[in-house]
């Protein structure tokens, strides 16, 4: 703590690399206010980018005392890439509210960090050109972040038969405000069962199985076809199918994202639309 007759700084947390939040009490005796200094990490991810631009941002980003991550999750500032695909990472950040931006945007950042008052660069200016058949340049306001997104998959409960599906999926669930359940064997049924309805099973069969399938939110994700857990998949989907209820695809969690909608996509009971086929 540092103080004078008029002015009093307390730190309340310890900055260190960018990593952790700072947070500084400045007290004016005078006019008895007292102001709050707050500097959030400073994150960003790439995707889709070559080797050189890829590099570039690597420098960049330390001289702003950030880091670059792998994963993208809400502590994001942005999502860097040369041009717009459709990936994880991008439908992370428009569920995230992340923007998505270039690789000039941040050339741009850094330029501004040198004036005084710094003015941030507007993100909607450095939107990547969309590199997707199914889009158009009259689809990036699309590609934007929207408040709608962080409670999209809020009323869904995916389940998957792959610990590797599960993995790929999780993120996206969780950001969009849903759960994720991994369904590969009857002793995971009996587990979702006992959490989801607190009740406990001694032994699961197809009976609870179609209960956790038959709720409304119930979203089964269709996994591709595998020798190990062929009779799993085919025990599964048996139950779904006495449902009148489909598999979803993966691709449809992407496609919901974009749209903000889950009435056309990741909705067992209407058919998948063949755009995303």
């Amino acid at each position: 703590m540092s103080s004078s007759k008029y002015v009093e700084i307390t730190p309340a947390l310890q900055l260190q690399r960018g990593f952790q939040v700072l947070c500084l009490s400045i007290t004016l005796a005078i006019l008895l206010l007292t102001s709050r200094l707050i500097c959030e990490p400073f994150r960003v991810a790439l995707s889709s980018m070559g080797k050189e631009l890829r590099q570039r941002m690597k420098t960049i980003v330390p001289l702003l005392r950030g880091e670059v991550v792998n994963a993208l999750d809400r502590s994001c500032k942005f999502l860097i890439m040369n041009s717009l695909v459709v990936t994880t990472k991008v439908v992370c950040a428009l569920l995230a509210q992340v923007p998505i931006v270039t690789p000039d945007f941040m050339e741009k950042y850094l330029e501004a960090t040198s004036r005084i008052p710094f003015q941030c660069p507007d993100p909607k200016e450095y939107q990547p050109v969309i590199r997707e058949t199914r889009f158009t340049t009259e689809d990036s306001y699309r590609f934007e972040p929207d408040q709608r997104r962080c409670s999209l998959f809020s009323d869904k409960v995916f389940y998957t038969l792959s610990g590797e599906q599960y993995s790929q999926l999780e993120s996206m669930a969780h950001l969009g405000g849903g759960q994720i359940w991994l369904l590969n064997d009857f002793e995971s049924v009996k587990k979702i069962f006992q959490l989801r309805f607190h009740t406990t099973l001694s032994v699961a069969d197809t009976e609870s199985l179609q209960r956790l399938l038959c709720e409304k939110s119930a979203c089964l994700v269709h996994a591709k076809p595998s020798r190990e857990s062929r009779e799993w998949q085919r025990t599964v989907y048996c139950v779904l199918r006495a449902l009148h209820r489909r598999p979803i695809l993966e691709s449809e969690l992407g496609f919901a994202t974009i749209f903000v909608s889950t009435e056309a996509y990741c909705n067992p009971d209407r058919k998948c639309r063949t755009s995303v086929l």
